[in-house]
């Protein structure tokens, strides 16, 4: 057994309630490891409702650091776009959104993003995380176009404007 092995099994042997401490430090430690094995337990625990919020939500800040290869980015954007969803817990929501800012490059993510800023009925703290992400694209034209349809939103449009000028866009 190797020390990513040994790790995974330490996580596991903390049981799934009130072991939020034991289980970050392990998380802690994994993530230092490079290797593909630590990207997918992390994605397989920020999907996982039986683990404490705390937990999912270091999961998903791991990725960022962890996901390396064109794969494992995928594989790390696809957690974050599902702890995204509705209905989904508000902190692993508002995490998500800030993490994905790090994989706008990954086929579906901008468009969440947007998606998401736009979307009126949802938290403004959420909306706001998903708008700054968005901003991590810099001027491509779908973040530019992203941007436009943000330029009559009440609650982003100045900012949206803002940045696009920033950028030499009008």
């Amino acid at each position: 057994m190797d020390e990513v092995d040994h790790l995974i099994r330490a996580f596991w042997s903390r049981g799934n309630r009130n072991q939020s401490l034991g289980k970050l430090g392990v998380l802690l430690d994994l993530g230092r490891r490079d290797d593909p094995r630590v990207v997918r337990f992390l994605a397989a625990l920020v999907a996982d409702t039986d683990e404490p919020l705390d937990v999912r939500s270091e999961a998903l800040s791991r990725l960022r650091e962890t996901a390396q290869s064109p794969s494992d980015r995928v594989l790390a954007a696809s957690a974050g776009l599902a702890a995204l969803v509705p209905g989904a817990d508000g902190q692993i929501r508002l995490r998500a959104a800030f993490v994905l800012g790090d994989f706008v490059d990954v086929d579906g993510v901008l468009s969440a993003l947007g998606t998401l800023a736009a979307a009126e009925g949802e938290p403004t703290e959420l909306r706001y995380n998903a708008y700054m992400s968005l901003q991590q694209a810099g001027p491509t034209t779908a973040c530019v176009d992203i941007l436009q349809s943000l330029s009559d939103d009440e609650t982003f449009g100045p900012s949206a404007r803002a940045l696009m000028a920033s950028w030499g866009v009008t």
